[in-house]
């Protein structure tokens, strides 16, 4: 079992403004205001407005002409900057990562306040003011690209200088660092269970819950001690009604068949869902339109029976009693306590054996549902296909609240319940285990801006892992038939 409570803060009564944000996803719009000649404008009204919540951000520019706006949720936004005597600019769709910081400068023009000169930003595709290296994928790309998978590791994968670090999918490395060197978080909290670079990948099973995945690979912020950052926004509501209902399917027909199975896996594999988010209305009680939203999203896995590749090596039933002629005379058997002199055709007398490892051959060999073990040897792999899949179950839920323009926050929590009852191939324990994993997460953030120049963040979350496995030999139960003490 892991847990984790980590608890960030920046308390801006005991620190200076400039001081490094605690790790956070909310991005940051920066620029110059300047007129026609290119000279610096002081005290140019500056606003962003998020496009899908219509929460507008203020502030000015500086005697240099500079501005910042922080804090900002990722999205659309529509930029405009006002001063006396010159038009209004608007800068239209000016699209926002999490923790991107876009630099928009704005030169605005002469003329009567009442016109506009409007612009259109879009995606950036570099980002000027950091050093990192970054992907990001919105929703739609995470839903779009042909994976025949519905864990965001997988896409992770394909981003450049990403590779596995092992057999293991929780494991990545970065940019050629260590497995040890990366993290993963949701909302600012972060999922690693502090193994060696694992992540509490069930929490990366799904994808409708994400609004956005950011990979970045190198030259992080002084915020982030790891090389490789995996960073996940959660979705939230909106001031429309959304809705989702879908169905994955997969069938033999879409695989691959493995190099050392002569046939594709079998199985029929769905991945139901669906997800809805919107504003908080309650009617004739309170009209939570740009203020208070929800969001809420279940993803499911269902199929018929799995398959197993196992490729287990074992011992021949003449081996178990003893019985090495066959291996003769390449290979010799020498007793031990008759210096090393060869066994008398290189058999081992039965009352030379342990008594213990007899009762536990007879017991444990052959094992039910796999028939003669010794048919393994000549074998590089062994398919079992009477295990049913085993369904998994996901779901999310958001609630964001707007107190003023000042001050807001939001909570999510994320529970996740994934049984596997697959069979293990490490002898002598071969047969199907029993385990039930669960997984949870949670994150509550309130932001707080004090003035333009300077804001407060708490952010608290949990991430949580309890993956108990029981195989198909239970420890007492052997012991018990042995008559072990």
């Amino acid at each position: 079992m892991n847990t984790r409570f980590p608890i960030r803060a920046a308390l801006p009564l005991f620190m200076l403004a400039g001081v490094a944000a605690a790790q956070t996803t909310l991005g940051t719009i920066t620029g110059a205001a300047t007129d026609p000649t290119g000279a610096a404008m002081a005290k140019v009204a500056i606003e962003a407005t998020h496009a899908a919540t219509n929460f507008v951000y203020r502030t000015s520019s500086n005697d240099l002409g500079q501005y910042t706006l922080s804090s900002l949720r990722e999205g659309g936004y529509t930029l405009r900057a006002r001063a006396a005597g010159f038009k209004e600019l608007v800068v239209q769709d000016v699209q926002l990562a999490a923790r991107d910081v876009r630099r928009i400068d704005l030169r605005l023009e002469l003329g009567a306040v009442e016109s506009a000169v409007e612009v259109t930003a879009g995606a950036t595709l570099i980002e000027t003011e950091t050093a990192r290296i970054g992907d990001s994928r919105s929703s739609q790309v995470l839903r779009d690209l042909p994976l025949a998978s519905r864990g965001v590791l997988d896409f992770v994968a394909i981003t450049p200088s990403v590779g596995r670090s092992s057999t293991t999918e929780a494991q990545r490395r970065y940019g050629g660092g260590r497995s040890n060197q990366s993290d993963a978080q949701i909302d600012g909290i972060s999922i690693a269970d502090g193994r060696g670079g694992n992540t509490i990948s069930p929490l990366l099973g799904y994808i409708e819950s994400y609004q956005e995945a950011r990979v970045d690979v190198a030259n992080n912020s002084a915020e982030f001690g790891p090389i490789g950052m995996v960073t996940l926004v959660s979705k939230a509501g909106t001031n429309q009604l959304h809705g989702s209902l879908f169905d994955y399917y997969s069938t033999p027909w879409f695989r691959a068949r493995n190099p050392f199975s002569p046939e594709r896996p079998a199985g029929v594999l769905h991945w139901p869902g669906g997800s809805v988010g919107g504003p908080v209305v309650l009617p004739r009680i309170y009209d939570g339109r740009n203020r208070t939203f929800f969001f809420f999203s279940i993803e499911t896995s269902r199929g018929s029976a799995a398959q197993n590749l196992l490729n287990p090596t074992v011992p021949l039933a003449s081996w178990r009693a003893g019985d090495f002629s066959a291996l003769a005379p390449a290979t010799v058997v020498r007793d031990p306590s008759a210096a090393n002199a060869p066994f008398a055709g290189n058999r081992i007398p039965t009352a030379r054996l342990n008594p213990v490892a007899v009762k536990f051959q007879e017991r444990f060999y052959p094992l039910p549902n796999f028939g003669d073990l010794s048919v393994l040897r000549s074998q590089n792999y062994r398919e079992v296909k009477t295990r049913a899949f085993d369904p998994n179950n996901y779901w999310t839920t958001r609630v964001d609240h707007r107190f003023s323009p000042k001050a807001s926050i939001y909570g999510r929590y994320t529970w996740q319940r994934s049984p596997n009852t697959g069979y293990d191939g490490n002898l002598p324990a071969i047969g199907q285990r029993w385990n039930t994993r669960d997984t949870r997460g949670a994150v509550v953030s309130f932001t707080y801006t004090v003035r333009p120049t300077l804001l407060n963040e708490i952010r608290w979350g949990m991430s949580f892992n309890d993956n108990p496995r029981n195989g198909p030999l239970k420890g007492k139960e052997v012991v018990a038939y042995l008559g072990l003490q």
